[in-house]
């Protein structure tokens, strides 16, 4: 049984808050440390992983806006795509291996 447009998009909306959320407190804890004393290395890290983020967070806010006018054309009870888009509460591993 397809997964209706409203749930795929309550679905979106959370995971969108929750990384969000946790971006929020990465900031914070990011503007705590001192940064002369950490190697050149983490910092070069630290940028990649926020970058990576906010790409995370752009790609949830544009599925919701593409979810939501999906709604708005067929109804929220339409059956929603085949698939969902879901990004992980907690990070990835963005660091280079």
């Amino acid at each position: 049984m397809p997964i209706s447009l409203e749930r795929h998009l309550a679905i979106a909306e959370r995971d969108y808050a929750a990384l969000s959320r946790f971006a929020v407190r990465r900031e914070r804890f990011l503007d705590a440390l001192d940064w002369t004393a950490l190697e050149e290395q983490f910092a070069r890290e630290a940028s990649m992983t926020d970058d990576l983020i906010n790409d995370d967070l752009a790609s949830l806010w544009l599925y919701i806006d593409h979810l939501g006018r999906w709604s708005a054309d067929a109804g929220a009870d339409a059956p929603g795509p085949d698939s969902i888009l879901r990004i992980a509460r907690e990070p990835r591993d963005y660091t280079p291996h």
